[in-house]
């Protein structure tokens, strides 16, 4: 007997479950499919739990009615809309549909979303019959799988790094200042120049415009007791309300 199937793009979620890592903390974001075809973004609840999986809820119809019983499911993540380019070995399952509904969880490893586009193809058998193509088009999946790519790409690991190499650094690559914050406020700066000025302390410690190589090691107090260097490669080692320059 040969299996008829299709599916209902407006109808059907595909619950996205995306774990981005920032600063540590594992944040899971849910997409779904927008009537256009495309995904749409939706927030969720913090999750402490990092992994690559994702939760799929499709509609799945028969000859125009749902669904239901045990179906093989094959899901492959394409680099092309069109042409046959798997990123990836396909991910095959069974499931119980019912009333048309099903759900499934993917996986397709940490590398699978790194910064180029994707597209899912499914497809779905009953029985020995072959695997029918049910995503016509081919679903793009923009943009928010690439928050996986926080799991598998650089990051900056708040319990510690290792394996890092001369290249690897914090800091800008444009001519913009650094700061570190303590409880929300300033207490190190880093200014660019041709020598970078370093000013430590309160946040009111400053360096005049256009000075270079200056230092302020820290201290300087509110009101009128800030810090201030005004000439090249002058330093303030410390204390309150000090001036070089």
């Amino acid at each position: 007997m040969t299996l008829h199937l299709t599916i209902d793009l407006r109808a059907m979620l595909i619950g996205l479950v995306l774990l981005l890592v920032a600063a540590g903390i594992a944040t899971p974001l849910a997409l779904s499919l927008a009537d256009d075809g495309e995904t749409a973004l939706a927030a969720s609840q913090p999750a402490a739990v990092i992994g690559t999986a994702f939760g799929y809820q499709g509609r799945l119809e028969e000859n125009g009615v749902p669904a239901n019983g045990s179906y093989d499911f094959r899901f492959t993540l394409h680099s092309d809309a069109f042409a046959n380019v798997p990123a990836g070995p396909p991910n095959t399952q069974t499931r119980t549909v019912t009333n048309g509904l099903f759900t499934a969880e993917l996986d397709f490893g940490p590398t699978a979303f790194a910064g180029n586009a994707r597209w899912l193809d499914v497809e779905a058998r009953q029985g020995a019959n072959p695997f029918v193509l049910l995503s016509v088009p081919r679903q793009a999946l923009t943009p928010t799988p690439y928050a996986l790519w926080a799991t598998a790409g650089p990051f900056w690991s708040l319990s510690g790094n290792a394996g890092t190499t001369g290249t690897n650094f914090i800091g800008t690559t444009d001519n913009t200042a650094l700061e570190l914050r303590v409880a929300g406020q300033r207490a190190f700066r880093l200014e660019p120049g041709t020598s970078p000025n370093v000013i430590g302390g309160i946040s009111g410690n400053a360096v005049t415009a256009g000075v270079i190589g200056a230092t302020i090691s820290g201290g300087g107090g509110t009101g009128v007791g800030f810090h201030l260097v005004s000439d090249d490669f002058g330093t303030v080692g410390g204390g309150y309300d000090n001036q070089a320059g």
